[in-house]
């Protein structure tokens, strides 16, 4: 559990070494002077295809990653003056590789035409997201603490634990729905650790949670949008940490 989490947080020091150590290559000659700090956005793609493709299963999955990785390399070669055309215009075929994969995705998930595999409640805790088709629904059993990786794919996830602590939750080029609104938190509050890279998380409490939001956003939004006024001031405080790189956060009731 602690080597993902030390995974995810090594992605952001990757970006500021990247786009550093380009701002440096560009002020001694080695890049263009009029390259600006925006032109290394492609960066972030790159490392969400190689994210993808470290934690790829199957020689499919491994293809498409590559190909956003490779996708994201020609753009930012475009952007620093390495082609002679404006790769940067190809970013429309990103959502192209996005949906294709959801497609292929959404049509494992039923071989043959087939229902599911049913699963048994609380299982797959600590699992990798990508098993699971999107929009497919999920239940924490007991107490659990949340520890999951969505990639190219989706997930509504409901939480009912009476005293529920928190957890991790990482997101990649996807979409969670987390609904807590059966759920209570412990005694001590909870502490919700999100990794958002080019993906989404809509999070759903009940009115008289205390909710504290210290994403922070990376070309992307976090919104507290829950009402402050319901409950105890004394009730336990959900806290909502981490990062959003060119994705976004909602907590809302």
């Amino acid at each position: 559990m602690r080597r993902n989490h030390s995974w995810h947080g090594l992605w952001p020091g990757l970006i500021l070494v990247t786009v550093g150590g380009g701002l440096l290559a560009r002020e001694f000659g080695l890049l263009p002077k009029d390259i600006r700090l925006v032109d290394f956005w492609p960066i972030g793609i790159v490392l969400i295809g190689l994210s993808s493709l470290l934690r790829a299963r199957g020689f499919v999955p491994a293809l498409f990653a590559l190909a956003f990785a490779v996708m994201g390399g020609v753009m930012l070669a475009g952007n620093l003056g390495f082609l002679a055309f404006p790769a940067a215009k190809l970013w429309p075929a990103l959502l192209v590789l996005l949906g294709l994969a959801l497609l292929l995705h959404r049509g494992r998930g039923r071989p043959g035409g087939g229902e599911p595999r049913p699963s048994s409640e609380g299982a797959g805790v600590g699992e990798a997201g990508h098993n699971h088709p999107w929009g497919e629904e999920h239940q924490l059993s007991a107490d659990e603490r949340l520890n999951k990786q969505i990639t190219f794919s989706g997930l509504q996830l409901r939480i009912e634990s009476q005293a529920w602590k928190g957890g991790q939750l990482g997101v990649t080029a996807g979409g969670v729905e987390l609904d807590l609104r059966q759920a209570r938190l412990a005694p001590e509050g909870a502490l919700l650790d999100l990794r958002i890279m080019m993906g989404g998380v809509d999070i759903r409490v009940p009115d008289t949670w205390h909710v504290q939001c210290e994403v922070t956003p990376f070309f992307g939004g976090a919104d507290d949008t829950t009402r402050s006024t319901q409950g105890s001031t004394a009730a336990p405080r959900l806290r909502v940490v981490g990062t959003a790189t060119l994705g976004g956060v909602t907590v809302r009731n």
